[in-house]
């Protein structure tokens, strides 16, 4: 919901301004679920990645030319 992306960016600008960066997006997830329902949804069968490293990067970009 959009509301959601305001309480997130909120939230998260508040851990930057408190030098939080060891802390993972996540984090600021499981704090807001306190105050709202988060909907989880099974993507099983469906592509998905993180990009923590290149090789995760072009593996995404294999799947996005259809060569993967």
């Amino acid at each position: 919901k959009k509301d959601f992306i305001g309480l997130f960016t909120n939230k998260l600008d508040e851990k930057i301004k408190k030098q939080e960066h060891n802390l993972w997006w996540e984090n600021v997830v499981y704090d807001i679920s306190n105050s709202i329902d988060i909907k989880v949804e099974d993507i099983k069968g469906s592509f998905w990645a993180e990009v923590d490293y290149i090789e995760d990067y072009e593996r995404i970009m294999k799947y996005i030319e259809g060569k993967l």
